[in-house]
């Protein structure tokens, strides 16, 4: 089987309004709070749920390309950063709490929470003067 050119096998799977392919609106995508890059991968995927990150990683798979996670872009290592271009995947809509167990101090989150908002979730959920301590930047991913 051909390869197919990986901006139209991603348009078909997931529709043109998500993938992003302009540059000056990748641009954000290519850069975090290390100061290094830019690193411009080919597409970016604006992920909504774990059925399209399974999608994803299962077409990359198939067809060879690399695929790079992101959050909100707050990382200071550069390890979210596409270097080796390919397709960025955005967590940054996948932003729920999900559960809130203050019994076992368990939270299962989608990994575009930002820290804050965790954290004002617990506080809500939890029994006065119980919550726990925080750690993390307020505006870092979980």
């Amino acid at each position: 089987m051909r390869k197919p050119d990986l901006i139209t096998l991603l348009q078909q799977e997931f529709g043109t309004e998500r993938i992003l392919v302009d540059e000056d609106t990748l641009a954000p995508y290519g850069v975090d709070e290390s100061g290094e890059g830019p690193y411009l991968p080919q597409a970016a995927l604006l992920a909504q749920n774990a059925l399209e990150v399974e999608l994803l990683l299962t077409l990359a798979v198939h067809y060879a390309f690399p695929v790079t996670p992101r959050g909100l872009g707050t990382g200071k290592s550069g390890g979210a950063l596409p270097v080796t271009g390919g397709v960025l995947l955005s967590l940054e809509n996948m932003d729920r709490v999900l559960e809130v167990d203050t019994n076992s101090a368990l939270a299962i989150v989608e990994p575009g929470v930002i820290t804050q908002t965790l954290q004002e979730t617990v506080w809500l959920r939890t029994p006065e003067g119980h919550a726990p301590s925080a750690t993390g930047s307020p505006g870092s991913t979980s």
